[in-house]
């Protein structure tokens, strides 16, 4: 005899086969290609040059950004430095796509925007007196920045230098997260007290669809496009993983992202997607980094690790070591640390 079920009741188990339990973690023992041991006491964002060059290494405290450089094996003799207010404690980093543009925000009670010619460290544009300035995104063109301006956000037209909007985030709270569509037209924002993913229409200006957590713990936290921008990956503060369809706002897909026995979840605190989405790494409070193999739930453990961070194709894999009796970078061939998820 055959059975059919309704829509709602295929999709409500569907969604209980993801939460199925997944298998235990390997700890990846992989060594590194290349450990950077000078130069990085202090390290709060690093991020691989989209020709995968160099990598550049914020240090939070002393604003300074460092590049270093593969094909000579040493820090590159530039060395860019964010001014700010005495009490920034954290500055995070970003390239443009096409390499031009690198960007920092340094985090202050007024925090600053520098917008750099990173290649002859000229400085081409600011903004000052942002508000908890912690986080910033370009978009894929580079045409446009949009900065973290607490509780708001501030889109920035690069070339242009001057701000294009000033979106009012309705939630109350600090915005900590964005990211733009693949096309460049839209803009997600989230923070980690919100149980609403906002997406705004960054030409326009305008608030284009909201999507709703469907539990009271699913806070979202970080979010990523996928490279069709028709679904969203969301971290919610419960420490799940959702992929969203934009359209629908529906969850068509997701599963804890730190499984263990305790009673609360441990909070994650960076987040990394691999250019190909397949994987997916995230840093937690315990200063360990999960690998995820986003397709199977399979993940593998690198201990007193955080900032994870891919090179644009997806070769190389750097992360921060936490354990305070020593301070080092250190760089993986990608394709070795995934042989451990086999």
């Amino acid at each position: 005899m055959r059975t059919t079920c309704g829509p709602a009741l295929c999709y409500l188990i569907a969604l209980v086969m993801v939460f199925i339990a997944r298998p235990g973690a390997a700890q990846i023992d992989k060594k590194p290609l290349l450990t950077i041991n000078d130069n990085v006491d202090g390290t709060t964002s690093i991020a691989f040059a989209p020709d995968g060059k160099f990598l550049a290494v914020a240090n939070g405290m002393d604003g300074k950004i460092r590049f270093w450089e593969f094909d000579s094996g040493t820090w590159h003799q530039l060395v860019l430095t964010h001014t700010s207010p005495p009490d920034a404690n954290h500055m995070k980093i970003a390239f443009s796509r096409d390499n031009t543009f690198l960007a920092s925000v340094r985090r202050s009670a007024k925090g600053q925007m520098r917008i750099w010619d990173w290649r002859n460290g000229r400085e081409l544009a600011h903004l000052d007196d942002l508000v908890v300035a912690s986080n910033l995104a370009f978009s894929p063109s580079g045409r446009m920045i949009a900065v973290v301006d607490a509780p708001n956000i501030t889109v920035f037209d690069v070339r242009e230098k001057k701000t294009i909007h000033k979106l009012r985030h309705k939630d109350g709270g600090n915005v900590s997260w964005l990211a733009f569509s693949p096309d460049g037209k839209k803009l997600a924002v989230s923070g980690a007290c919100f149980r609403r993913l906002r997406i705004w229409n960054v030409i326009k200006g305008v608030e284009e669809k909201v999507l709703l957590a469907d539990t009271e713990k699913g806070c979202f936290t970080d979010v990523y496009w996928n490279k069709g921008g028709e679904s969203l990956i969301v971290f919610g503060l419960d420490n799940t993983i959702s992929y969203w369809d934009v359209a629908l706002g529906l969850i068509h897909k997701r599963f804890d992202a730190i499984p263990g026995p305790g009673p609360a979840p441990v909070p994650l605190l960076s987040f990394a997607m691999s250019p190909d989405e397949k994987y997916l790494a995230l840093g937690t409070a315990e200063n360990q980094l999960h690998l995820w193999e986003a397709a199977t739930g399979k993940y593998s453990v690198l201990k007193n690790y955080s900032l994870p961070s891919f090179s644009a194709d997806g070769t190389l894999f750097a992360a921060v070591v936490t354990d305070q009796r020593s301070a080092a970078i250190r760089i993986w061939s990608f394709a070795d640390l995934c042989a451990a998820l086999k």
